[in-house]
């Protein structure tokens, strides 16, 4: 009975001490959900409170504002119900969503100070979600002469598409510092666009002072819808006056669209991928490797257009088709030589100036007096009739034959130069 009863009181000893432990773990985990909260809610303060700060100081500028920030327990940042209206503008653009999320939940907490000495999280990345604007906000088609290019092709608001909609995403990756890397995602009712940068961020701190980019390879990836494309080739062949058809294989597939697209030629099978791609349907990739020439500073200033496409190593494919580049540089057109004048002068006496009704005669008077020219009208017994120019206009000269020093017919050849 002893043995129980000590037992007894042993494992009430073992209970009462498990519970003030638990209890003081209770305690602890309320205290850290506490501070945990209340940072998330003083940093929401803090990032609210400065974003108002931002919207107040660009009001002159444009009239921006928001539903919501949230700051998330894994360090992400989500904006929402956002409204920006340009100054002096009736169009506005509206974003469901934005959100920021880093691989380090204390990069809100640190704020401005994380970036100091060019320091950044190993991955960010910055989502738009649900953004929509008016396209005459952005209506590519200003040019006076519309559809001569790619960026002028599309006349939003001329193929019926009054609103856009869209969605984007921007991030970096700087877990391989050799071979970081930063990404770009655009999505809309036109198509689609992902980029992507990969360079040696080790060598951004010194391309900032002048070193050469550490730039290793550019990638992009685009498609276009195919009944927005369709519209385009309407719109397009209205301005022409022409087919759909002809648009397409006769404007974009000529050397001149190319070049005024992209500055060079890259030859004609190129011109018919660029076809194929404008008629929407169809994925084209490009890939870009610059030389180390052309990435050294100021190293392309003193090249041609075609030599810093070279330089660029680019390759093309639509639908993964490799593309034949033959890169051919814009000639200009060739000067064009005026013909010059030259006036030859044929002396006539007074007596046969009635041979010369009409045409241009120079009269030299006497006494000194300043020369008359212009188109001999009439001749009389005692004078002659000159149509001559002044800045009020034309008038009736009458020259008395007895002020004639000279006369003399005079003709403009043109002359071409060799």
């Amino acid at each position: 009975m002893d043995f129980l009863c000590v037992a007894r009181h042993n494992l009430d000893d073992q209970f009462y001490t498990d519970g003030i432990y638990m209890k003081n773990l209770v305690i602890v985990l309320v205290v850290l959900a506490l501070l945990v909260v209340g940072g998330k809610y003083y940093i929401e303060y803090s990032y609210k409170k400065e974003l108002d700060q931002m919207l107040i100081s660009a009001r002159s500028m444009v009239d921006a504002r928001y539903q919501d920030l949230k700051v998330g327990y894994d360090g992400s940042l989500t904006v929402t119900g956002v409204v920006v209206k340009p100054a002096e503008l009736d169009h506005d653009i509206s974003i469901s969503k934005i959100s920021l999320s880093s691989s380090d939940r204390f990069l809100l907490l640190r704020g401005k100070s994380y970036f100091k000495d060019g320091k950044f999280p190993d991955k960010l990345n910055l989502n738009i979600d649900g953004m929509g604007f008016d396209s005459a906000m952005f209506d590519m088609s200003t040019d006076t002469k519309p559809c001569r290019d790619i960026w002028s092709s599309y006349a939003y608001t001329q193929i019926g598409l009054d609103r856009i909609e869209a969605d984007a995403q921007f991030g970096f990756d700087f877990r391989d510092p050799y071979n970081a890397s930063m990404n770009l995602y655009y999505q809309d009712d036109t198509g689609s666009l992902s980029m992507e940068w990969v360079f040696d961020s080790g060598a951004l701190e010194l391309a900032m002072v002048g070193g050469d980019t550490p730039l290793k390879e550019i990638s992009l990836t685009a498609n276009l819808n195919a009944e927005v494309s369709a519209a385009v080739g309407e719109y397009c062949a209205g301005v022409f006056k022409i087919s759909s058809e002809d648009y397409f294989n006769k404007i974009i597939g000529s050397a001149k669209y190319s070049f005024n697209s992209f500055g060079v030629d890259y030859g004609p099978e190129f011109r018919e991928s660029l076809v194929k791609f404008m008629q929407g349907g169809v994925q084209a990739d490009l890939v870009m490797k610059p030389s180390k020439e052309l990435l050294k500073m100021g190293g392309s200033r003193s090249m041609k257009s075609k030599d810093i496409i070279k330089k660029l190593n680019l390759k093309v494919s639509v639908d993964g088709l490799a593309i034949p580049i033959e890169i051919k540089e814009q000639e200009k057109p060739k000067a064009v030589v005026k013909p010059k004048k030259k006036v030859v002068y044929t002396a006539i006496s007074v007596g046969q100036a009635r041979d010369y009704i009409n045409k241009h005669v120079r009269i030299q008077r006497t006494k000194d007096r300043s020369p008359i020219e212009g188109r001999l009208l009439t001749v009389t017994g005692s004078s002659l009739a000159v149509e001559i120019y002044r800045y009020t206009g034309v008038m009736t000269y009458t020259v008395p034959k007895g002020d004639i020093a000279k006369i003399e017919l005079y003709e403009v050849e043109r002359v071409t130069p060799e």
